[in-house]
């Protein structure tokens, strides 16, 4: 009998340190291919099964309350599939928040002792990126096949995957106890990390690194109104400082400013901004003629398409060509949950994202840093479907996995 049980406790422990290895996996390869992000998650969560960090759905519940307003929200999102156009079309989206099951071998897994290992992996990913990045922009690498040339400087998400790395980098520099060569290693890196998020074609993760940043820094350094103020209008002398000496940045930063313009005059619309608020003006009024359940996650987009070429006939010359329709589909996470779940869809969300703010996170330097992240990804959000991308859903289920690991009650033992 003895023996029985010693075979049984070996195996777990093998399938323990599979589980873990799995983890780290399903965070390295988030920049690199959604294939192998899906698959490893649907493999950390059949291990986990089997390890011994699997505990009951109940004891779940118990310990980790945000579950249970993660299951009503995907639970809501299922039953929207009865008033859907098309069932199929709703299956296939539905498999976006396959990814989501990773959270609860995350949250058992996660302790004070190991959280910063995770971190580790992200940055490991994030500086392997960067590498591919700068090889194919100084073309040292060349793409493979039709692997587009520039893809990582041309991606949005991949520019808010650059501010959470960006904001991780220096969290670890302020908090790791570590030799000074180990720091100066790490803030060359977080510089260098910095420079490609301004070289990169996503304003919405350069603006989100600048506002996270700042929350980060107040949060970290316990000082008085005076002195915030002042480190305020430092950090805006030292954001324009840093545009700049980098002409993408501030070619990006004066095309923003010429999008508000031309937003405010409604000279056109035809801009990146431009088409973000025609296209989130455009869903929410299709919203209204569904305003309580919304019209489902398989929607097919008929009666958005019908306003196009309609009431709203004007935009239609660079909103209807085939490539731009599916790009610009409810271009922000907020008016694409209204649109699709309705306000009752609306509301669970906004209540899931308010519940994940206020975890009780007991490792406080986490929790600074975790609060700058949803702060930077709940702004993200405004301009981004940022849960529609797998890059983006991944790397927020990370953050949110940490977080949920750091707020069971019984870690420090």
């Amino acid at each position: 009998m003895n023996s029985f049980v010693n075979i049984i406790s070996e195996k777990k422990v093998y399938i323990d340190k599979v589980l873990i290895f799995l983890l780290h996996i399903f965070i390295l390869v988030i920049p690199f291919s959604t294939a192998l992000s899906r698959t490893s998650s649907i493999l950390v969560f059949l291990f986990w099964l089997f390890s011994s960090y699997y505990i009951n759905f109940k004891t779940i519940i118990e310990e980790f309350p945000i579950f249970k307003y993660i299951i009503v929200f995907i639970t809501y999102i299922l039953i929207s599939l009865f008033w859907s156009d098309s069932v199929n079309a709703g299956i296939k989206e539905i498999e976006d928040y396959i990814y989501w099951i990773v959270l609860v071998p995350f949250a058992t897994i996660v302790t004070k002792y190991n959280y910063k290992y995770f971190l580790y992996s992200f940055i490991f990913a994030s500086f392997i990126s960067l590498f591919i990045s700068y090889g194919l922009q100084f073309n040292i690498i060349h793409p493979i096949n039709k692997f587009p040339i520039y893809w990582f400087l041309d991606s949005i998400d991949y520019s808010i995957y650059l501010c959470l790395s960006s904001l991780s980098l220096f969290y670890l520099i302020l908090t790791l106890k570590s030799s000074t060569t180990s720091k100066i290693i790490l803030i060359a890196i977080f510089l260098i990390t910095v420079n490609m998020l301004l070289e990169s074609n996503g304003r919405t993760g350069q603006y989100s690194f600048f506002i996270g940043m700042l929350y980060f820094l107040f949060q970290y350094f316990d000082v008085n109104k005076k002195i915030k103020i002042i480190s305020s209008v430092m950090f805006v002398l030292l954001v324009f400082g840093a545009y700049a000496f980098n002409d993408s940045a501030q070619k990006r930063f004066l095309s923003a400013i010429n999008d508000i313009k031309i937003l405010i005059n409604k000279d056109n619309y035809n801009s990146s901004l431009g088409i973000r608020y025609v296209t989130a003006k455009i869903a929410l009024d299709s919203s209204s003629q569904k305003p309580l359940f919304g019209h489902g996650i398989g929607d097919d987009y008929q009666e958005y398409i019908t306003l196009i070429q309609t009431k709203y006939k004007k935009y239609n010359e660079f909103l209807m060509t085939d490539e731009k329709l599916i790009k610009y589909r409810p271009h922000s996470q907020y008016a694409f949950v209204s649109y699709r779940l309705g306000l009752v869809g609306f509301v669970l969300f906004l209540l899931l994202l308010y519940k994940m703010y206020n975890l009780n996170i007991l490792e406080t330097e986490y929790n600074k840093l975790f609060t700058s992240i949803m702060l930077v990804l709940t702004f993200s959000m405004l301009f981004n479907n940022v849960l529609k991308s797998t890059l983006t859903t991944a790397m927020f289920l990370v953050f949110i996995g940490i977080a949920i690991g750091l707020s069971r009650k019984n870690i420090h033992s």
